[in-house]
């Protein structure tokens, strides 16, 4: 199973959204950075952003 830290999948996840068009920019460099590094799927941390993600896309209108 390939483990990745949480900066390399939200940097997949905004690289994806943006269509692979995605140009870093100061606001997306800040939000990398804060992210925090080392940790593996299956963290609790890690299942919190999943649970997060999840509700924020149960939440989007249609």
């Amino acid at each position: 199973m390939k483990i990745r830290t949480i900066k390399q999948k939200l940097y997949a996840r905004l690289r994806h959204e943006r269509k692979m068009r995605f140009a870093l920019t100061v606001g997306y460099r800040e939000l990398l950075n804060m992210a925090p590094v080392g940790r593996e799927f299956g963290s609790p941390e890690w299942n919190r952003l999943e649970q997060l993600d999840l509700e924020r896309r149960m939440s989007a209108p249609p």
